[in-house]
């Protein structure tokens, strides 16, 4: 089987092979990525996974990683970083409310650490959760 080289759709520097390799140019050198790359783009970083990058540009179409508790390796749900961050950001009486509602009044009996501890997470992805790094989508 052949090497077949495809551009980037989103910039010249970029080339993909069909057999997984991915070459970056920088005036007359060029260089042959690992397996997984970030490829900036307009000053913006895109991070890929070599078979990711291939199929996107040979097939036109994505497969990227599920987002939230879609994700196989998601231990929180949709409900409870939205508990986490209204525990720690505001005191809502209708989210209060919705909480005494369905039972899931839990997460305000404990300390962070505790939390941290019932939740089986890391503090940093509980400060991350808080500071809107992490679950973005549910913003």
């Amino acid at each position: 089987m052949s090497e077949i080289w495809k551009k980037y759709p989103d910039s010249e520097k970029y080339m993909i092979s069909n057999t997984g390799r991915v070459k970056s140019s920088y005036g007359k050198k060029s260089k042959i990525l690992k397996s997984r790359v970030d490829l900036y783009v307009n000053k913006k970083r895109f991070s890929w996974l070599l078979s990711e990058l291939v199929q996107y540009v040979f097939d036109n179409k994505l497969n990227r990683s599920h987002k939230g508790s879609e994700n196989p390796r998601a231990k929180l749900t949709e409900i409870q970083v939205k508990m986490i961050r209204e525990r720690y950001n505001s005191e809502s009486d209708n989210f209060h409310k919705y909480l005494k509602e369905n039972n899931i009044e839990y997460i305000y009996k404990f300390t962070g650490k505790e939390l941290c501890r019932f939740l089986n997470i890391h503090n940093r992805n509980l400060r991350a959760i808080n500071n809107n790094e992490i679950w973005k989508h549910l913003l």
